[in-house]
């Protein structure tokens, strides 16, 4: 699974998802710690990603627009 993780998500959760075999992006590490949320979740759509919140995942596919599926995972 791919996941870009928010500014709220403490940057070392990028390695232990990595270390699961997960790829991973954490905000901060490419130059949208000060993005609004619009931008970021525009990032997640481009790149196939999800953004983790809470005990939920939300995933955002480009092929469905403004469709969103939610994953729980806690």
């Amino acid at each position: 699974m791919n996941f870009l993780l928010n500014m709220n998500v403490n940057r070392d959760m990028t390695a232990k998802l990595k270390g699961r075999g997960h790829i991973c992006r954490h905000v901060g590490d490419i130059g949208m710690s000060r993005a609004k949320d619009i931008e970021i979740v525009a990032e997640a759509k481009r790149a196939n990603e999800v953004i983790p919140h809470g005990s939920t995942l939300v995933r955002y596919r480009a092929p469905f627009v403004g469709r969103r599926d939610c994953f729980a995972i806690g």
